[in-house]
């Protein structure tokens, strides 16, 4: 997702239509430069970070998977890892280098950098006594697997909810702002009466505010999802 995209589209959107409200093309173009600041330096950190805790926590889940199934057919750490690791991006497998010489476990405690969640943790504690004491990796891991599947879906409802969310927001203020500019036209001997208003472009104004404070406020709450069990630097 390309924030600095979408904050240009939705600039350029703010100042055709402040621009064909208010007559004022210095108006509408500082109108579509808060816009456009609001998500270059607010927006874009807050989903920036959103969709890299998503990211990770979905290659933490399918790692954990792929491991857990490797080891159970070939019980060799360092093959499981390989394996696992194969399957994940290579932008991911980047941030990798120099871990060569690490022994399996340490390996996946290094791991622990890239993926800050607390179900990461417990996994390395059962492949750790796995490793002590032996057993069946699946059925020791039977607990954990059942639980990233229960909290994987729960993500998967959450993004749902937030695309319906996102889509019903985009069009209220869409509807909003097409009758602000058929009103313009329909009722144009009232609007040429009006326009010079202060008080008007002063309500044009605190219109266009209202509605990047309601980015914010949707930003805030898309952005605001815990992932069952919490993660180890407590986010």
């Amino acid at each position: 997702m390309n924030i600095y995209l979408i904050g240009a589209v939705v600039a350029v959107i703010f100042f055709a239509t402040c621009a064909i409200s208010t007559n004022n093309l210095i108006i509408a173009g500082i109108v579509a430069l808060v816009c456009f600041i609001y998500f270059a330096f607010f927006a874009s950190p807050q989903i920036n970070k959103y969709t890299s805790k998503l990211k990770s926590f979905k290659d933490a889940n399918q790692f954990i998977n792929n491991f857990i199934v490797s080891l159970s057919i070939q019980p060799v750490i360092d093959v499981a890892i390989d394996h696992s690791l194969s399957i994940l991006d290579d932008g991911f497998k980047e941030n990798l280098t120099g871990i060569e010489q690490l022994s399996g476990i340490e390996k996946l405690k290094y791991l622990c950098n890239c993926f800050p969640f607390h179900c990461y943790s417990l996994f390395v504690d059962i492949v750790t006594l796995w490793q002590e004491q032996g057993g069946d990796i699946l059925k020791m891991s039977n607990f954990l697997i059942n639980d990233m599947r229960q909290t994987s879906e729960y993500v998967s409802t959450v993004e749902q909810m937030n695309t319906k969310k996102t889509i019903e927001f985009s069009m209220l203020w869409v509807f909003s702002l097409a009758v602000l500019i058929v009103i313009r036209f329909a009722l144009s001997q009232f609007y040429s009466l009006i326009i010079n208003k202060p008080v008007f472009i002063a309500g044009v104004i605190i219109l266009f505010v209202f509605i990047i404070f309601s980015f914010q406020i949707l930003i805030s709450k898309i952005t605001s999802l815990e992932i069952k069990g919490g993660s180890n630097d407590g986010e």
